[in-house]
């Protein structure tokens, strides 16, 4: 600001004069025009505060939830009734090697030509993929961990599609319910068996199967009350949620083998059958079901 150097005033007339003393302002070496001081500098080796906004450069490498959007869907025709589901397709090849491979290929095929594919066998459930696209976009999927007849399908549908990720999730969410069901009783009647026992036993034993029969160590658990179950539990199956399964079943079996449509599953699914008996044999009880289905 000009100040008039005579008196000190900072109002001026339309003559160019100092409306306090009179002072003419042709002058300019009768105004102090001296800059207002900056405010103090940090010192020279004090570094720059760091900017809350990533550049496009720093912000190379990583995948942003944003970044999801910006490519164009891919139609994914799910089950009998070929229910519709549209999902970007960098999502689906970040997060799953199925469709990386279906993306990378060198050959015009007809999925990449409509930009659509069908998905329609027994492990391609609606539910199990709603969840599976959730865990895509989410890193998680969220159902009641009750709901274990959906984990299961989830489980299957993600071993499909190589998604070891998602198969980890879907299990700890069974083992959840396991652990807590062991704290109460459940009854078990013809209902629970016909409607939950075997449908969970199909999903499972339908939709996986064993990698190296006979030579799977089952760890983590209590030995049965007389101390003479073995240090370790050799299976026919190496898949985890298998082994979950089975020992769960194992644990009831007194109960579950008074229903003939349990029986039934014996006849059906010898792998089920062998993987129960093995428990059975040992009586080992399980400190926590997600241990158990891992080595």
């Amino acid at each position: 600001m000009a100040t008039c150097t005579s008196c000190g005033g900072c109002t001026f007339n339309d003559y160019g004069g100092c409306d306090n003393c009179g002072t003419a302002l042709d002058d300019l070496t009768m105004l102090d025009i001296t800059p207002p001081k900056p405010f103090a500098s940090s010192p020279a080796n004090t570094p720059e505060p760091k900017s809350p906004l990533i550049s496009a450069s720093d912000d190379a490498g990583l995948w942003t939830f944003g970044s999801k959007f910006t490519s164009r869907t891919f139609e994914l025709l799910i089950g009998p009734n070929n229910k519709a589901f549209y999902v970007h397709k960098d999502v689906l090849e970040k997060k799953c090697p199925y469709f990386k491979t279906l993306f990378g290929t060198k050959m015009q095929t007809r999925e990449l030509a409509e930009n659509s594919v069908t998905l329609d066998s027994a492990v391609d459930s609606v539910s199990a993929w709603a969840l599976c696209i959730e865990f895509m976009y989410l890193g998680d999927y969220n159902i009641g961990t009750h709901q274990t007849l959906v984990h299961a399908q989830v489980y299957v549908l993600a071993q499909k599609l190589c998604m070891e990720d998602l198969k980890k999730v879907a299990l700890k969410k069974m083992a959840e319910y396991f652990n807590k069901s062991r704290q109460s009783t459940v009854k078990i009647t013809d209902y629970y068996v016909d409607n939950w026992v075997v449908k969970i036993v199909q999903i499972v034993y339908d939709g996986t199967m064993d990698y190296e029969p006979n030579s799977g160590i089952l760890t983590d658990y209590e030995k049965s009350d007389d101390n003479s179950a073995p240090a370790s539990v050799m299976s026919t199956s190496q898949d985890p949620i298998r082994r979950m399964i089975a020992c769960w079943a194992a644990l009831d079996i007194v109960e579950l083998r008074k229903h003939s449509a349990f029986m039934e599953l014996f006849r059906n699914y010898g792998d089920f059958a062998v993987d129960i008996m093995e428990w059975v044999s040992c009586g080992s009880k399980p400190k926590d079901f997600y241990n158990i289905s891992h080595e």
